[in-house]
């Protein structure tokens, strides 16, 4: 009976112990989110990258040039009289897929916290965009990394926390906002809710993705 009660009280005292060893866990996700979220604020709340392509061939025939500074966010463009830019990061042109990933990952950690976060490339035909953000089977771009890079997170936090994926594509055309799960290309209305902040495509098709590979799928 005495072992009986003894054991009773080691357990009871390990339960004790699991859950100030729990709420402390807690504690620390929550000051590691709120530091990694000001510091990403610090950057500040809308960062433009570049990315610089390879020069084509009559670009190299006209003696177009591009150069970087030493300090990478100042970008010369030479053709036939120099034009000068500034990013928050220059990417060169020898820049791999791996490195464009490295410094935009970050906000991956910020959606899962909860944050809003929109990552788009913009500029003229041929210019990279679909590259950059699609890649290749071998050179995979920003949305594949950013998926995985999702469920890796899940996988890390899921004993902690419930966590549900749902994924929902739409196309912003002519100032028209249209579901690409849906043939029928019928304009949706867009809002935000005033309560969560979320952004909501009234009717849109939205579907919970169990992995990431579903995703993938998905997405292509």
């Amino acid at each position: 009976m005495k072992d009986k009660n003894e054991l009773i009280e080691k357990c009871n005292s390990l339960q004790l112990q699991v859950k100030d060893l729990q709420y402390h866990l807690e504690n620390e996700i929550l000051a590691r989110r709120k530091l990694h979220n000001e510091l990403e604020d610090f950057k500040g709340n809308i960062r433009v990258y570049c990315r610089i392509r390879p020069l084509i061939a009559n670009e190299i025939e006209r003696n177009c040039q591009i150069r970087v500074s030493n300090h990478f966010d100042n970008v010369t463009a030479v053709s036939d009289r120099p034009y000068n830019f500034h990013y928050d990061m220059v990417f060169g042109s020898n820049s791999s897929q791996e490195e464009v990933f490295e410094e935009t990952k970050k906000m991956v950690q910020s959606a899962f916290d909860g944050y809003n976060v929109c990552i788009f490339a913009y500029g003229q035909t041929g210019s990279g965009k679909t590259f950059t953000m699609h890649g290749t089977e071998d050179h995979p771009g920003l949305a594949y990394r950013s998926i995985d890079e999702l469920y890796n997170l899940i996988a890390k936090n899921h004993k902690f926390c419930n966590i549900t994926v749902e994924m929902q594509m739409v196309e912003i055309y002519l100032d028209n906002v249209y579901d690409l799960f849906d043939k029928s290309r019928k304009p949706l209305d867009i809002y935000e809710d005033k309560d969560t902040k979320e952004v909501i495509v009234k009717d849109g098709y939205r579907f919970k993705v169990k992995q990431a590979a579903d995703m993938h799928n998905a997405y292509r």
